[in-house]
């Protein structure tokens, strides 16, 4: 594997994190600024995991849950056996340890050691009160999450992105009036780039 030097794209609002996590139309790591890059397709099995528990969200996943998803066709021993080695692994790529935390039968990304774009997106659209919010919320979003991924945690937290945008933007537009307000505010908010139509009629 490859360190270079963070690019424009790389840059976020939580510098002082030390692990940033891009899943917005590309799957990255930023690990003490700089960008982790690959020789062919990476380490799959600990990245498929940090891509599983991302989809989890803060709260994270039970290990049988995660083991279930990862290894369907092993034992249950076994694919705990191997869940537990990939969590190793996972957290020397992440270089910083508690970056994700095991107990109480959970695993889950620790917020205060991770960004993860995808969280704040999600975060910021629970927080939109208005139209000028709602088009600040939109400006973090890059692209599909995990657009390659079309495992059944990719394709839900898809589909809950999309329902999210849909929910907060319709909710906003019932509350707008007039005819000329809303073919001007809207203009810029009715799609979201890949992610296509989010309910909002100009």
């Amino acid at each position: 594997m490859q360190w270079l030097p963070p690019s424009e794209l790389t840059t976020d609002s939580s510098p002082r994190l030390p692990v940033h996590i891009f899943t917005l139309g590309r799957f990255d790591l930023l690990i003490n600024g700089v960008l982790l890059q690959f020789e062919g397709r990476g380490p799959r099995r600990p990245l498929e995991l940090l891509a599983a528990l991302i989809a989890a969200g803060p709260r994270g996943s039970s290990v049988g849950a995660l083991a279930d998803q990862l290894w369907p066709e092993a034992e249950g021993f076994d694919a705990y056996r191997a869940l537990i080695t990939t969590l190793h692994r996972l957290r020397r790529l992440l270089v910083h340890r508690h970056a994700i935390h095991f107990g109480a039968g959970r695993l889950r990304i620790d917020p205060t050691v991770c960004c993860v774009d995808a969280w704040k997106f999600e975060q910021a659209l629970s927080a939109v009160r208005n139209r000028a919010e709602l088009v600040s919320a939109l400006a973090l979003y890059r692209g599909p999450f995990l657009a390659d991924d079309e495992s059944a945690w990719a394709l839900g937290t898809r589909a809950r992105l999309e329902q999210a945008v849909a929910r907060v933007t319709r909710r906003l537009w019932t509350g707008s009036s007039g005819q000329e307000e809303r073919s001007t505010s809207w203009a810029g908010v009715a799609t979201v780039g890949d992610m296509g139509a989010v309910g909002v009629g100009i």
